[in-house]
């Protein structure tokens, strides 16, 4: 969308002004575009979002923007294996209770026109092994875990052709 400055201004970016009634100042002269492209632009963003223009509602503009959100919101996928060998998907969002030994296999192939990532909620209900399905972790080093609470990331590195892992501990973000 483009500003349009009002008809008796040369400023590109002039502000529109109200009749002075005091000092007997003009007022601007808004362009019909000026009134006409934020009507259709609203109206388009309603539309998009799957609604359908109601005069009588004021409130369509933030529906449509909530909707948009909450398009892009990504599911949590629950794991309900505690144990075992898990297979993960890239660009997926996970939360997992591990109270066994867990290995997790991550995806060979990626999207390449893509940031290939996946997300863990973890908790942690007992000191078990868990083999994090690569050997690259964010800080070279395997994560030291306890029982708790973790945000685990994996990265998908194209220079490395291969996972990144990365845990933190809930609350140690500070």
């Amino acid at each position: 969308m483009k500003y349009n400055q009002p008809h008796n201004e040369t400023d590109p970016n002039a502000t529109y002004k109200d009749f002075n009634l005091d000092t007997g100042e003009a007022g601007s002269i808004p362009p019909a575009i000026a009134i006409e492209a934020p009507q259709r632009e609203i109206v388009n963003a309603i539309t998009a979002a799957g609604l359908t223009p109601d005069a009588d509602d004021n409130t369509q503009l933030s529906q449509a923007i909530k909707a948009e959100i909450k398009a892009d919101l990504q599911d949590i996928t629950a794991i309900s294996a505690t144990s075992g060998t898990v297979a993960l998907n890239a660009n997926t969002l996970y939360k997992m209770t591990i109270s066994g030994a867990t290995t997790f296999t991550l995806p060979s192939t990626v999207n390449a026109t893509k940031h290939n990532q996946i997300k863990m909620f973890l908790n942690l209900s007992a000191v078990v092994m868990v083999n994090w399905g690569t050997a690259n972790f964010f800080n070279k080093t395997l994560p030291d875990i306890e029982s708790g609470n973790y945000s685990v990331y994996w990265d998908f590195d194209p220079v490395l052709n291969d996972w990144v892992c990365g845990v933190m501990a809930e609350g140690a973000r500070k």
